[in-house]
C-alpha cells in the first residue's frame, strides 16, 4: 500500500486504473492506499530524506530506460519553453540529450537481445554439433568471443 501511495504521489497524473495495472490490484485497494498514506506521501515529498524514502518504495517498479526517456522529454520541453537561454548552454544540453538518447537505444537493444541471442547462439552451435550440452555451448561461445576480440585489436592497429 505504501508503494501504491508513493507511486501516486510521484505520478499525480496517473489514474486509479493505471495504478491497478502496475501493481496488479483492485481499484478499491488503490483508493484505500491513496487515502491512508496521503499525508505520508505529501510530507515525504517536501524533504530530501522523504524523497529518498519514496524512491526506495517505488524503485522496483521503475524501468530504467523509461525513466531516462521521461527525463529526456522533460529536458527537451524545458529547452523549448526557455526561449531566452543563451546558445552555448542550449547546445550543451542538446548534445547531452543526444548522448543519453543514444545510450538508451543501445541499452534497450542490448537488454532485448540478450536472452534471444543466447538461445540463438545455442541453436546455431547445436545445428553443427547436435550432442553438445549448455556448458559446451558456453565454452565454444567464449572461445569465439576471445578470437573476435583479438582479431578486432589486430585490425585496429
Amino acid at each position: 500500500m505504501k508503494q501504491i501511495a508513493a507511486w501516486a504521489a510521484t505520478h499525480p497524473d496517473w489514474t486509479d486504473d493505471e495504478l491497478c495495472d502496475l501493481f496488479k490490484c483492485e481499484v478499491h485497494q488503490v483508493r484505500y492506499a491513496r487515502k491512508k498514506f496521503a499525508e505520508l506521501s505529501a510530507l515525504a515529498q517536501n524533504t530530501a530524506k522523504g524523497k529518498q524514502m519514496l524512491g526506495g518504495l517505488i524503485n522496483e517498479h521503475v524501468d530504467d530506460n523509461e525513466a531516462l526517456k521521461t527525463q529526456v522529454h522533460k529536458i527537451i520541453s524545458d529547452l523549448e519553453a526557455d526561449s531566452d537561454m543563451k546558445p552555448s548552454p542550449r547546445l550543451k544540453l542538446i548534445k547531452e540529450v543526444m548522448i543519453i538518447k543514444e545510450k538508451i537505444q543501445k541499452t534497450g537493444l542490448v537488454g532485448h537481445l540478450r536472452a534471444l541471442d543466447a538461445e540463438l547462439v545455442g541453436l546455431i552451435i547445436r545445428r553443427f554439433a547436435p550432442n553438445v550440452n549448455d556448458d559446451d555451448v558456453i565454452k565454444i561461445y567464449n572461445e569465439e568471443k576471445k578470437k573476435l576480440a583479438v582479431s578486432n585489436v589486430v585490425r585496429s592497429k
